[in-house]
């Protein structure tokens, strides 16, 4: 009667056993699973599963902060500021041709653009000092990525809107959405022509597709 007890009792702890194997072996599959479908195909995290990596989700609510600081700035004092560039790139003319006579032209340019499409884009208003029913619709871009991005092209590889462009030809500006969200806005005057135009228009990650 003994033995019988006690040979149950060692099935009982096997089965036990066994269990918790079995457990631990689909937990530890289960958390591999999931850690793959958090890595992008470089290997690199990410919190959210549209692919950004922890970098650029740290950017995108730095920048964010930014521009909602700039529209309040614009909106109150009448001026706005940027955020820092992420390294030395410059786009467009340097020196002695980077006049205002340039800013106008390029925002004359961009204000051309967004006009054209009022479905997109709210009406540009100058705003000045407690001027509260102005609006800040676009400005040079704060998207340091944009500038760094396509300063790390090599001009033998550039592709799709900026193809055979130098930096000195290019230049970035962001305009606000109805929807709220911002565009990048690349502008572009190739040698040898007299104006400057808007050659793409969409977000950060659209502009990295777009050069591919």
């Amino acid at each position: 009667m003994k033995s019988k007890k006690i040979i149950l009792g060692l099935l009982v702890v096997l089965i036990i056993l066994a269990s918790a194997l079995y457990l631990k072996k689909e937990s530890t599959y289960s958390l591999v699973q999931d850690q793959a479908k958090t890595e992008n195909p470089q290997g690199q995290k990410s919190e959210n599963p549209d692919g950004r990596s922890l970098e650029d989700i740290a950017a995108d609510k730095k920048i964010a902060k930014q521009r909602a600081k700039n529209r309040k700035d614009w909106l109150e004092e009448g001026w706005a500021g940027s955020v820092k560039r992420g390294g030395d790139i410059v786009l467009g003319p340097i020196d002695s041709q980077r006049t205002e006579g340039l800013f106008a032209d390029l925002d004359q340019a961009t204000e051309n653009y967004i006009e054209s499409k009022p479905d997109v884009y709210p009406p540009r208003e100058d705003g000045h000092e407690n001027d509260h029913n102005a609006d800040l619709v676009f400005m040079q871009t704060v998207d340091y990525r944009v500038v760094d991005l396509i300063g790390s092209i090599p001009l033998d590889k550039r592709k799709g809107p900026i193809q055979g462009l130098k930096n000195e030809d290019l230049f970035a500006y962001e305009a606000r959405r109805l929807d709220g969200k911002y565009d990048e806005l690349i502008l572009a005057k190739p040698q040898g022509q007299k104006e400057w135009r808007v050659v793409f228009a969409g977000s950060y990650y659209d502009l990295k597709k777009a050069l591919q």
